[in-house]
């Protein structure tokens, strides 16, 4: 049992660590570089429309949303990179060029990245709330 002392030298070191949280910069990378060759496509699965928008445009969007999130980067193919610009202009994406794994793809936007907090996920999957990705920064 933690005498009284303990508990509040450990409330007060949780809550310098949350003020240094805060003042870090919170990326997040999304991956875009499938090719939807398993769903039998010819084009990315994040291209596909879903209500309107692209699966890409909805998951991005929930992570704009999110009021941690600073910035977005996505990975994607060579092939992509125009599309994924020409969707996202003006808003506070950025675009990396993808490797030929899904972890060559994430090191390629973390090389993006100087320090902070960083949160990566699948652009294909495009149910996520901005009250989880909160919960995991």
């Amino acid at each position: 049992m933690r005498n009284g002392a303990d508990v509040c030298s450990h409330r007060f070191l949780m809550r310098a660590d949350q003020e240094e949280m805060n003042k870090m910069q919170v990326s997040a990378i999304l991956a875009a570089g499938g090719s939807g060759s398993r769903m039998g496509n010819r084009i990315n699965k994040v291209f596909m429309p879903i209500l309107g928008k692209t699966v890409i445009e909805h998951t991005v969007d929930v992570f704009l949303k999110t009021e941690c999130i600073d910035r977005v980067i996505i990975v994607t193919r060579k092939e992509d990179m125009e599309e994924c610009k020409k969707l996202f202009r003006g808003k506070p994406v950025v675009t990396a060029l993808g490797g030929s794994t899904r972890q060559e793809s994430v090191y390629n936007g973390l090389k993006l990245i100087d320090d902070g907090i960083v949160v990566i996920h699948d652009a294909a999957r495009p149910i996520i709330s901005p009250e989880l990705i909160e919960e995991c920064v």
